[in-house]
C-alpha cells in the first residue's frame, strides 16, 4: 500500500465523517512526524489530498466547515499558511487568503508516491530555511577570517520568525549571534562548535573577547538556555543547539541521521522507533482504555501541555509509570509498542548489569546510569522513554523486613531513589513481584497499573491470532477455557511448532505443548475448567 493511498484513505474517511481506525490514526502519527506537522495539520492535509485526487478541491470555507475552530482550536489561516510555507499546498488565488481552491503540490505528491525526500527538498525554502541556509554558508568555506558579521543578519532578517522568537528569548545581541553561529556551524559540520571560534568571529578586540569569555565561562551564564544552546558536555568548551531548539526550528531532514544513530552504553541500550517491530497486543477492554489514556498523553502536544502544567505547579517535570503483573503478560513489549506508536526512542536500562558491579564501584555506577541517560537524551531530538525493566529485583525492601539485604545494597537503593526523584522526562518500570518492593520506590511512580493476566476471552484471541492457520477458532476457544496460559507461553509453543512441517501440526499436539509450558519445571499440570488426565 503506497503512502499516497494511505493519506488518501484517511482524508476520504474523515471527509465522509467516518470513524478513523487505529491503523488510520497510526498513519496520521507517522506522517505528522515525517512532514513536521501536528495531528490536526496532518488531518487537514489528508482532506486536501483526498479531495484533489477526486477532482473536488477544498477551499478555505469548506475546510472551516470540516474543521470548526470551536472543536479543533487551530486557526485555519495559520494551518494553511504553514502548509504553504512548507511547500505542501498551493492556491488558485494566492492573493486572497479566503478565496480559491487549495490543492497539494507536485512535490508532496511525488514524495508520497515514491518515498523519496528529495521531492520535499526541492520545494521553495521557508523563511526559516532561508536563514538556516545563510548561517550554514558562513561555514561552507573554512576561512574563519572571511565570515560575515552575524549582527548584519540579525538586522537584515529582523522580521524572520526565528529572529523574532530569538529576540524574545534574549535581548543580548551577542547571545543571539552565538545562537546563529552555533546553528550554522553545527548543521554544516555535524559537530558542536568551539566556543573560542565563536568569540573570534564576534570580536577582534582582545579586551572585549576576554570579557565575553569570562562571562560565558560562568556555570550559570545566561548564554546557556534550555531553549537555545548548551555545553556539549559538563565543563566542555564546545557548544551545541539544545533538543528544544532542534525540535522547534530545524527541519527533520537536516537531523535525521543523527537522530537515528545508535547510542548505547554499558548499562543502557537505545532503540529507535523504526527498529521496534509492530506487535499486536491483546488485553481486556478496561485495561486497553487505561493504556490508550497514557498513549494519548505521550503525544507531543499532550505531553508538552502536561509538563507545562507541572512546571506551573512547581512539581517534578516527569511522567512516571509502573507496570506490574505476572510474568509473561507482555509488560516490556507494551512499553516497546508505546515507544513505536509515539515515535519516541526507547532507552532500556539493564539493572542486572548494575548489580554485578555492586561491590566496589556501586555508587559510581548508579551515577553513570543517569549520566548515560542524560547524555543520550541530548543526542535524541524528541523526549525518549526510559525503561527500568524487571525493577523489583533491584529495589528490595530496606529495614527490618529485609535482614538479608546488606548495607551496601541499602545505600545503593537509597542513592538510586534520590536520582529517580530528580529525574525529568518519561520513565517506565516493570515488575513481576511488587510484594517485596521498597515502599519509597513505589511512591516514585505517578501511575501504577497492573497488567492483567488474560481471561478466557482474551486467551482465545491470543491463541487464535498467534497460531494463525495452525488452530481453528473453536479449538482455540476450548483450549483457552481449559488452560490458564500467558502470551509468553503461547510464543514458546509457537516456536516449537515452527520446527515442524505443517502437516504434523494438529490440535492435540498444540494442547500437549501447552501442558508442557504451563507445567513448568515441576511437572505439575495446571489447568482450569474440567481436568483431563
Amino acid at each position: 500500500m503506497s503512502n499516497l493511498f494511505k493519506i488518501d484513505k484517511v482524508g476520504d474517511i474523515y471527509i465522509q465523517r467516518g470513524e478513523l481506525s487505529k491503523r488510520n490514526e497510526t498513519t496520521i502519527e507517522q506522517f505528522s512526524r515525517d512532514l513536521d506537522l501536528d495531528y490536526i495539520e496532518m488531518l487537514v492535509l489528508s482532506a486536501i489530498m483526498a479531495s484533489h485526487l477526486r477532482d473536488n478541491h477544498q477551499s478555505f470555507r469548506s475546510l472551516i466547515k470540516l474543521f470548526p475552530e470551536e472543536e479543533f482550536g487551530n486557526g485555519m489561516n495559520e494551518i494553511l499558511n504553514k502548509l504553504k510555507q512548507l511547500g505542501y499546498v498551493e492556491k488558485t488565488n494566492p492573493g486572497n487568503a479566503r478565496k480559491g481552491d487549495i490543492y497539494p503540490t507536485q512535490n508532496l505528491i511525488g514524495y508520497l508516491r515514491t518515498g523519496n525526500q528529495s521531492y520535499l527538498l526541492t520545494s521553495k525554502l521557508t523563511p526559516v530555511e532561508q536563514l538556516i541556509n545563510i548561517c550554514m554558508e558562513w561555514f561552507a568555506d573554512r576561512g574563519a577570517r572571511n565570515y560575515p558579521n552575524p549582527l548584519s543578519s540579525l538586522l537584515a532578517y529582523d522580521e524572520n520568525p526565528l529572529i523574532r522568537w530569538l529576540s524574545r528569548i534574549t535581548s543580548d545581541v551577542n547571545e543571539q549571534s552565538v545562537v546563529l553561529l552555533t546553528m550554522g556551524y553545527q548543521l554544516q559540520n555535524e559537530i558542536p562548535m568551539p566556543l573560542e571560534e565563536a568569540l573570534n568571529i564576534l570580536s577582534d578586540e582582545p579586551l572585549r573577547k576576554k570579557q565575553l569569555e569570562l562571562l560565558w565561562k560562568q556555570e550559570d551564564a545566561l548564554l546557556f538556555n534550555p531553549k537555545t544552546i548548551q555545553r556539549s558536555s559538563i565543563n566542555s568548551k564546545e557548544i551545541e543547539l539544545t533538543p528544544f531548539f532542534l525540535k522547534k526550528w530545524i527541519p527533520s531532514y537536516l537531523i535525521q541521521n543523527k537522530e537515528q544513530a545508535e547510542i548505547n552504553s554499558q548499562f543502557c541500550k537505545v532503540y529507535t522507533p523504526s527498529s521496534i517491530p509492530e506487535v499486536n497486543l491483546i488485553y481486556n477492554s478496561e485495561f486497553e482504555k487505561e493504556m490508550n489514556r497514557i498513549l494519548d498523553n505521550l503525544s507531543d502536544s499532550r505531553y508538552d501541555a502536561y509538563t507545562s502544567r507541572l512546571e506551573q505547579q512547581n512539581l517534578p517535570n516527569n511522567l512516571s509509570v509502573m507496570l506490574y503483573g505476572k510474568p509473561g503478560t507482555g509488560k516490556t513489549e507494551l512499553v516497546r509498542q508505546m515507544a513505536r506508536l509515539t515515535g519516541r526512542h526507547l532507552i532500556m536500562v539493564d539493572l542486572s548489569k548494575v548489580k554485578n558491579f555492586f561491590w566496589g564501584e556501586s555508587e559510581k555506577n548508579i551515577s553513570r546510569i543517569f549520566n548515560d541517560i542524560q547524555n543520550m537524551k541530548k543526542q535524541i531530538l524528541k523526549e525518549p522513554i526510559v525503561l527500568f525493566n524487571e525493577a523489583d529485583g533491584f529495589f528490595h525492601q530496606r529495614g527490618a523486613g529485609s535482614s538479608n539485604m546488606g548495607s551496601t545494597e541499602i545505600a545503593i537503593t537509597t542513592l538510586f531513589l534520590n536520582e529517580l526523584e530528580q529525574f525529568e522526562g518519561i520513565v517506565f518500570a516493570t515488575s513481576n513481584h511488587t510484594q517485596t518492593m521498597d515502599e519509597a520506590f513505589e511512591r516514585r511512580w505517578t501511575i501504577k497499573l497492573e497488567v492483567p493476566h488474560p481471561d478466557a476471552r482474551v486467551r482465545t484471541q491470543i491463541l487464535f491470532k498467534k497460531l494463525k492457520g495452525m488452530v481453528p477458532f473453536r479449538a482455540a476457544e476450548i483450549l483457552a477455557n481449559k488452560y490458564n496460559f500467558s502470551p509468553a507461553q503461547i510464543d514458546n509453543v509457537k516456536k516449537k511448532l515452527l520446527l515442524l512441517d505443517q502437516e504434523h501440526i494438529n490440535t492435540d499436539l498444540i494442547e500437549k505443548y501447552l501442558i508442557q509450558e504451563i507445567s513448568g519445571w515441576n511437572g505439575e499440570r495446571k489447568s482450569i475448567g474440567f481436568n483431563t488426565k
